[in-house]
């Protein structure tokens, strides 16, 4: 169906095809009718545009229509608006709640797990600050002492005792037996193995030292009182 102006033709779709009178009936409907009467709008811009107004009158009922037309487009748009954002609305809603049932029907339980962390192969040892061995004359030994080594790791090992210094003189005359039926071995020779702890922190073996200078071939201007060396134990894995 067309409607004639002086200026221009509209034309507008049967009301069959527009859903209704009411703008609620159906979104397709309503954006329909939107878009024609922007279509008016701008007819109106464009004969506001071409031809000028003769009178105050006309410029004034052209200005009228004009404003009325995009008053209704802007509120048809705004409505629009709220229409589709419904609709959008709606289908987010009918989404989240299907996700939702999907995973209420999964199922859930909790477990606490427990293991006891162990560290990883490690050597240590223990020895005494201090060994002494009272008065010794040389060409003499002294009485023979216990010495424990502690084997502090978590491996077997094998412990090799040496002087620091190595131009040390008395101290060199030192000797280690494992059982005193062994035979004395002199230090930087001597070694000895300790297995690792099996229960506990620590696992201990015991050696005998002898200060032994009867070979001893050194010439002392004087007694020497109170006379210090240092021995390092060297421990390796076995």
């Amino acid at each position: 169906m067309c409607s004639r102006s002086s200026v221009w033709i509209e034309c507008l779709p049967p009301k069959e095809k527009v859903a209704g009178s009411n703008p609620a009936e159906s979104v397709w409907g309503f954006e329909l009718r939107f878009k024609l009467r922007f279509r008016k709008a701008r007819n109106l811009l464009i004969l506001f545009a071409t031809y000028p107004a003769e009178s105050v009158w006309g410029f004034e009922l052209r200005y009228k229509l004009l404003f009325n037309d995009f008053r209704i487009i802007y509120k048809s748009g705004f409505i629009l608006l709220i229409m589709r954002s419904r609709a959008y609305f709606l289908i987010f809603l009918v989404v989240i709640s299907s996700v939702g049932f999907v995973f209420g029907l999964d199922g859930s339980d909790t477990m606490t797990v427990s293991a006891n962390i162990l560290r990883s192969e490690f050597i240590g040892i223990e020895v005494p600050d201090t060994l002494y061995f009272g008065d010794v004359q040389t060409g003499e030994k002294s009485d023979t002492l216990n010495l424990y080594i502690n084997n502090t790791g978590n491996i077997d090992i094998t412990v090799t005792p040496e002087l620091t210094n190595d131009t040390e003189e008395i101290f060199s005359y030192l000797f280690f037996q494992r059982v005193q039926s062994d035979t004395p071995v002199q230090i930087g020779s001597f070694s000895v193995d300790i297995s690792k702890p099996s229960s506990g922190e620590k696992k201990s073996q015991r050696t005998y030292v002898t200060l032994d200078l009867r070979e001893f071939d050194g010439e002392l201007d004087d007694d020497i009182t109170n006379h210090q060396a240092n021995v390092i134990f060297w421990a390796l894995p076995k």
